[in-house]
This record gives C-alpha cells, structure tokens and sequence, in this order.
C-alpha cells in the first residue's frame, strides 16, 4: 500500500509539476530574454566599443592625413616662396641691368649732344669771326676810299686856293716878275672827313682817275665792278657793292 501511495503520490507531483509547467516555461523564457537582453546589451556595448574604436582609428587617420596633408602644404608653400623670391631677385636684377644700360644711353646721348653743340658753337664763332674780318676788311676799304676821296678834294680844293692867290697877286703887283715872286702863306680851307661809309657815294672831281674794272652781269644786265667792289651802272655811277662776285651764289649789296 506504502508502494501504491508513492507512487500515486508521483504521478500527483507530475501532475501539479504539469501545472506548474507554465510557470517554469515562463520563467525559463524570462531567464532566456534576459540572456537575451544581457547578450544584445553586451553585443551592443561590443559593437559601440568598436565603432568607437572604429571611429577613434579613422580619427587618427584623418588627423595624420590632415597633418600630412598640412605639411606638404606648408612644404609647398615654402617652395613656391623661394621660386617667387628667386624670381623677384631676377626681375630685380634684369631692372638695374637695364637701368644702368638706360642711363649709360642717357649719359652717351648727352656727351655727343654736347659735342655737337660744342662743334656748333665753334662753327658759328669761326664764321662770326669770319664775318667780322670780311666786315672789318671792307670797313678798312671803304675808310681808305673815304680817305682816298677826302684827300682828292682836300688837295683840289687847296689847287684852286693857290692859283686864286697867284691870281690875286698878279692883280695886286703887275710889274713884279715871277721870278722875284715871294712865297705867300695861302690859306687852306680846313677839311672834315666824315666817318667811313660802307659804300662810296659817287664824288665829281675835275680830275679823272682811271680805275681798274671787271664786267659783271647780273640779272640780265652789264654793271662794272672796282678792285675795291664797288659796282658801277652804265652811267659809271655807283649803285652798290660786289666785293665777292666772283664767288658762285653771291649777291650785290645795292647803295639806299
């Protein structure tokens, strides 16, 4: 009976067991989704830890490729800092090259402006001088022609005074002989010669003096020219003169 009982007593437990089946499966399914949980709790703490690590590493590389990035530009610049240097230095040098080229140009240009105005000057202080003698020289003629001139009259003038006072002496003692004649002082008019002229005007005297004289032609019509370049017209008047008419592109000087 005592074995009857046991069992029955089993079969009682396994039959409230059944009952409480429920709650063990439950429980179990509990347990089971909290290691579930626990498992994608954990799973995902992992994963966060790798994206982090993941992330912490792309980090990294991106700072070491910024960094190196950074350098090869600072390494960059730096080059292109002296490339600009270098070549500023060159501009430089090719501005003062061409500078001085410029001014030692300027400089050249000025010393031959400076001959030439030297040249020019004593060209044009030769042909002053030139002038100068060719004027003084026909000054010098003109006096001696005036004086030539003044001289002529003076003399003529003196003449006549003296045949005046041989005739009023022959009219004052008409029996004196001319040899008993005594020297009287006759008096001379006095004579002023004025200054010298370029050109000559034509004198009268009662005496003709022959004069050396060239033919010239000029603009179709005969004129005589003097030694001293005096020019003459038909009428042996002087009209001007022509020291230099044998000199090709020359011109008379025409008396106003």
């Amino acid at each position: 009976m005592s074995s009857v009982s046991s069992v029955s007593e089993v079969i009682k437990v396994k039959v409230l067991s059944a009952g409480q089946c429920e709650r063990l499966h439950a429980r179990s399914a509990l347990k089971a989704s909290k290691v579930a949980e626990k498992e994608a709790a954990k799973a995902s703490k992992v994963a966060t830890k790798e994206a982090a690590l993941a992330a912490k590493v792309h980090e990294k590389e991106a700072a070491k490729a910024a960094k190196v990035a950074e350098k090869e530009a600072a390494k960059a610049a730096k080059v292109a800092e002296k490339e600009a240097a270098k070549a500023s230095k060159v501009h430089e040098k090719e501005a003062t090259l061409a500078a001085k080229v410029q001014e030692k140009e300027a400089a050249l240009a000025a010393k031959v402006q400076e001959k030439e105005a030297a040249l020019a000057a004593k060209v044009a202080e030769k042909e002053a001088a030139k002038a100068a003698k060719v004027q003084e020289k026909e000054a010098a003629k003109a006096a001696k022609v005036q004086e030539k001139a003044a001289s002529r009259l003076a003399s003529t003038e003196a003449k006549e005074a003296l045949k005046a006072a041989k005739v009023q002496e022959k009219k004052t003692n008409p029996g004196k002989k001319s040899g008993s004649k005594k020297a009287k002082a006759v008096a001379v008019p006095l004579v002023v010669l004025a200054p010298p002229a370029v050109l000559v005007p034509e004198l009268e005297f009662e005496e003709e003096e022959e004069i050396q004289v060239e033919e010239v032609e000029w603009r179709g019509r005969s004129y005589l020219v003097a030694d001293d370049g005096t020019l003459f017209d038909d009428a042996h008047a002087a009209v001007g003169r022509w020291p230099d008419h044998a000199t090709a592109g020359s011109a008379p000087v025409w008396a106003e």
